[in-house]
C-alpha cells in the first residue's frame, strides 16, 4: 500500500527529532517484522521500534495465531479492528467515512463486531488434544501480552460476526 510516510523515513524523522521510539501502525499487516528489519538496518539511530498487530480482515480478523506470533515477535499492542469493523463498513457504504481507499481493489471485507451478550466465544484446542477446548480468546492472549488498552481482556469474549 502506497504511505504518505515510510517506515524507515519516520525512523529516520524521529531519530532527528531525538525520539527513543517509535510505534508503528498498519491497518493491513503486523508491523513487527518490519520494527525488528528496520532496527538492525539502522542501529545508529538508536530509536527503539514498537509495533503490534490490528485485527483486520487483512490479518485474519479476530485472530488468535495472529496475535500469538505477532507476541512472540514482541509485538507490544492488538488493536481490535477498524477497517473491518461493521460500523466503518456501514459508515463508507453511506458516504459517511473518509478513510483513504486503496490504490489497488482489496477484496470485500467482511464485517466483524463486538460480541453480544450469550455470544460464543472462539475456543482454542490444546495442540496434544483435539477434544477439549484449552481457553477462550482473546482473554488469555491480551493478558500474556499484558495488553493496558484492551477493555476486551477482562470480558474474554470475542466473535468473528
Amino acid at each position: 500500500m502506497p504511505r504518505i510516510l515510510a517506515h524507515h523515513e519516520e525512523l529516520l524523522d524521529a531519530a532527528e527529532a531525538k525520539f527513543r521510539a517509535v510505534l508503528f501502525k498498519d491497518h493491513f499487516y503486523a508491523g513487527m517484522p518490519h520494527a525488528i528489519l528496520l532496527e538492525k538496518l539502522f542501529p545508529e539511530t538508536g530509536v527503539k521500534l514498537y509495533s503490534g498487530i490490528e485485527l483486520n480482515n487483512a490479518s485474519g480478523g479476530i485472530n488468535p495465531h495472529a496475535v500469538d506470533d505477532t507476541i512472540k515477535l514482541g509485538g507490544k499492542i492488538v488493536w481490535m479492528s477498524t477497517l473491518s469493523a461493521a460500523n466503518h463498513i456501514e459508515a463508507m457504504a453511506k458516504g459517511k467515512s473518509t478513510f483513504h481507499k486503496t490504490a489497488k481493489k482489496m477484496l470485500d471485507p467482511v464485517p466483524l463486531s463486538a460480541p453480544t451478550a450469550g455470544s460464543p466465544t472462539i475456543q482454542r484446542r490444546s495442540s496434544t488434544s483435539s477434544r477439549k477446548p484449552t481457553s477462550s480468546w482473546p482473554a488469555d492472549i491480551c493478558l500474556r501480552a499484558s495488553c493496558t488498552s484492551c477493555s476486551t481482556r477482562r470480558r474474554g469474549a470475542a466473535s468473528r460476526r
